[in-house]
């Protein structure tokens, strides 16, 4: 299948405020085909374990990138376009 849209979210300890786009997102129920990018910028605050038990796995079209470093808004953003599949991309 091909994806249309790719959303990237960049999170830096914010996780709640991440899930909650994502769950929104979610219940669009967007017909057209996307796919989710979430980007935990290196934040040491336990965001990305969150992520794991809250998003990856629940929503099939969910993924996270866990950086190592502190990328900055723009670098962490072109980490999750690196990785996006689709034709357009929504940097959320």
């Amino acid at each position: 299948m091909e994806i249309d849209v790719s959303i990237v979210i960049l999170n830096y300890r914010t996780p709640k405020l991440v899930i909650y786009n994502v769950q929104g997102l979610v219940r669009l129920s967007m017909k057209l085909p996307h796919e989710i990018i979430v980007v935990d910028n290196a934040s040491g605050d336990g965001s990305a374990a969150l992520f794991e038990k809250e998003l990856v796995g629940r929503i099939p079209n969910l993924s996270l990138i866990k950086s190592k470093s502190n990328l900055g808004f723009a670098g962490g953003n072109n980490l999750g376009i690196q990785h996006a599949q689709g034709r357009y991309i929504l940097i959320l």
